[in-house]
């Protein structure tokens, strides 16, 4: 796997756990981001 993409997966990946974690008022929506952005980094990728 190239380490550019894992670089770039882990940047999102973190972004998005960052994003869940501080915005507890509203975490089903977070969670909800958090898989779109996974899901959409896999079909990138």
């Amino acid at each position: 796997m190239d380490l550019g993409l894992f670089y770039k997966l882990a940047t999102i990946l973190t972004f998005c756990i960052t994003i869940t974690v501080t915005d507890l008022s509203v975490t089903d929506f977070s969670v909800k981001r958090l898989f779109y952005f996974l899901s959409l980094s896999l079909m990138i990728l």
